[in-house]
């Protein structure tokens, strides 16, 4: 299964992965189940989908790992539920209710149950599934799905994938995180097994070594953007009826604007930005150089955090870019 690439990134960017390892980090979200030990070595991210067959195919390995393991490593469940499973995402808030009511024990119980009954996820069975966990009130469950109370909570989940970097160009799920080194897909035991015991050997002066090494070889950015689009622009909608050289002067009026009060850039793009982002303030999200259009990585990256960019001009239009913390 493929995770969908971000809304914005260009789909034939130049992205040349560097042959230096790559050491993913995963903003941490409040209140993720997790299995085994806090204090743990070893951390075991695992981004899943209760519908995708590929990922229950890596549940036997997670019990195994945590059998063999114990108290050297902590399994962590991340959410990722895929578009294209409609019954993914209701699974997800149906079992972030029952760790709400049940704890880490009574979510790991559900997460068995829902992967053993993938034939089935409807409401219905969702419902029926956690009864059979003591203690799990139902119809606090049937008021989690109605209300999507844990809705926020899956989107973060989501978001942290994305803005580490580990989307880029799509992901398949499961995908799995060892002190941040991917393993991709549901992968045999032994595979499991190789990378927890790399990281149960490694020594911090080598731990810091290869995320100093990896921060260098990918470095990353976070940008808002104010987009102004000209009819015929790549994505323009029927609405924007400027021409290329009205959208050019409207760009460096606002870039003036801005020059001026740099702080006011999310209401600027939220008052005058072309791009859906306007909602978010102009926020595009986290980027790995290599992933963005090349026009605007070129001007992006050149930026130290705060700064405004020039007007830059790409396929979409004329874009003032603001680099963020």
């Amino acid at each position: 299964m493929k995770f969908p690439a971000r809304e914005g990134v260009h789909d034939s960017a130049p992205f040349s992965p560097s042959s230096v390892e790559r050491i993913y980090q995963l903003a941490p979200t409040e209140g993720a189940p997790w299995l085994g030990a806090a204090d743990a070595k070893v951390t075991l991210e695992v981004c899943s989908d209760f519908q995708c067959p590929y990922c229950a195919q890596l549940v036997p390995t997670l019990h195994q790992l945590h059998e063999n393991y114990e108290e050297l490593l902590r399994v962590v469940w991340r959410d990722c539920p895929l578009p294209m499973h409609e019954a993914a995402l209701p699974a997800a808030e149906a079992a972030l209710e029952v760790h709400a009511q049940r704890g880490n024990p009574g979510f790991w119980a559900y997460h068995d149950a829902l992967f053993t009954q993938q034939s089935d996820l409807s409401e219905g069975a969702l419902v029926r599934y956690a009864s059979a966990i003591a203690g799990v009130d139902t119809e606090r469950l049937r008021s989690a799905l109605r209300d999507h109370r844990h809705l926020p909570h899956v989107q973060r989940e989501v978001t942290a994938l994305v803005e580490s970097g580990a989307a880029s160009g799509g992901l398949g799920t499961p995908v799995s995180f060892i002190n941040g080194r991917m393993l991709v897909g549901a992968q045999p035991y032994e595979k499991f097994e190789d990378a927890v015991e790399r990281a149960l050997q490694e020594q911090p002066e080598a731990r810091s070594k290869a995320e100093a090494d990896s921060n260098a070889a990918y470095p990353m950015a976070r940008v808002r953007h104010v987009l102004v689009q000209y009819q015929g622009a790549r994505e323009a909608t029927p609405s924007v009826t400027r021409s290329k050289a009205e959208a050019a002067l409207r760009a460096e009026e606002l870039r003036k604007r801005i020059a001026v009060a740099p702080g006011e850039f999310a209401r600027l793009a939220r008052d005058e930005s072309d791009c859906p982002s306007a909602k978010d303030g102009g926020e595009l999200g986290r980027f790995t150089q290599g992933e963005l259009e090349p026009h605007i990585e070129v001007a992006l990256f050149i930026l130290e955090p705060g700064q405004v960019s020039e007007v830059v001009e790409s396929p979409f239009g004329f874009h003032i870019l603001q680099r963020e913390p």
